[in-house]
């Protein structure tokens, strides 16, 4: 590096790693929404072939013995959006899905993925788990979608009475094992570590 600024900042950067665990989320200030683009960046990563291996990973840590994986492990037709747009459906709620994974599985059947975070102080809105379901449902089989419900530290869960409930779900909207709760502050730094 040439410029003496640049060597001071990654000077100062290294020592702050060193004398205590370092949270990159913490540093920056990020709000909700920069949480899912950070984290929808790390996992829209390809190689030269075309392969998604971080996607991947992601997908197998945090659904292990929860569904059938198996066939994820080479993700085609990959589409990763933010802020996606849902319908006024069922429930008749519009509403942007934080994050909207998609793709063809080994099978070649379609599969998508919600990313719904929940951190800082954010509340669940009427409805908003089953209307992002059936958002999805006329392109992809119930078994097939999942829910990956992100807050801060585990504390918070999912509004039962409002959003979703994970036990006594409506059939048509009941994605059973495939609603998974994780957290930023251990398992997703656990994951980038």
């Amino acid at each position: 590096m040439a410029n003496p600024d640049l060597q001071k900042l990654a000077k100062d950067l290294s020592k702050c790693v060193k004398s205590k665990p370092y949270n990159p989320f913490a540093a920056w200030k990020m709000s909700e929404n920069d949480h899912t683009k950070y984290l929808l960046s790390i996992l829209r990563y390809h190689d030269a072939d075309g392969k998604y291996p971080v996607l991947a990973d992601f997908l197998s840590r945090f659904t292990d013995g929860k569904g059938s994986m198996n066939n994820y492990t080479n993700p085609k037709n990959v589409r990763i959006e933010f802020s996606h747009k849902t319908s006024s459906g069922k429930f008749n709620a519009q509403g942007f899905i934080d994050g909207l994974i998609t793709f063809d599985d080994d099978n070649n059947e379609k599969v998508g993925i919600i990313i719904e975070n929940k951190i800082h102080g954010a509340c669940d809105q009427e409805n908003q788990v089953r209307n992002y379901i059936s958002h999805l449902k006329p392109n992809i089989r119930l078994e097939n979608i999942w829910v990956f419900y992100i807050t801060s530290d585990g504390i918070k869960v999912v509004d039962s009475t409002k959003s979703y409930n994970v036990e006594a779900e409506e059939e048509d909207t009941n994605i059973g094992n495939h609603f998974i709760s994780i957290n930023y502050k251990e398992d997703i730094k656990e994951w980038l570590q």
